[in-house]
């Protein structure tokens, strides 16, 4: 895989408790570098708040058998995606610190010459408290640079 990639990140999370019912789609297009480490794939992008003021680096490792995201800037969190497993980490906001919960129920990868992808399916907790069934495709894809 070339070192610049397209990464496509879409998620839903489904709320189903009494004050909040229905689906949140999220969706992510930004560039981003790749790079192999240690038999895995790392992936490092930005996020641009919506206002366009402030940005989230995000450094994503894929691995056959789980998924890492670390983030930093306006939003500070480890989040593993591992089948079978729960991770509990601090959740940091301009807003203040919550504890966020991550119980993946299931992961699948397919790697290929210039793609990958994965498919994620998890439990959502905050301060202890479930809160969605989410699930997140990653799609990281080699950029065809064009010649001039």
């Amino acid at each position: 895989m070339r070192e610049d990639v397209l990464v496509r990140l879409k998620g839903v999370q489904s709320f189903r408790d009494a004050g909040r019912a229905g689906e949140e789609p999220v969706e992510i297009l930004t560039a981003g570098t790749y790079r192999p480490e240690n038999g895995s794939h790392v992936v490092l992008y930005d996020e641009v708040s919506e206002d366009g003021m402030e940005v989230t680096k995000n450094r994503m490792v894929l691995k056959q058998n789980a998924v890492e995201v670390h983030k930093s800037g306006e939003i500070d969190v480890d989040m593993i995606f591992e089948p079978g497993k729960n991770s509990i980490s601090c959740y940091s906001t301009p807003y203040g610190d919550l504890e966020m919960g991550i119980s993946t129920t299931a992961l699948r990868m397919r790697e290929w010459e210039n793609r990958i992808l994965a498919h994620i399916n998890y439990a959502l907790s905050m301060n202890g408290q479930h809160v969605a069934d989410c699930v997140m495709d990653i799609r990281v894809e080699s950029v065809r640079i064009s010649p001039r």
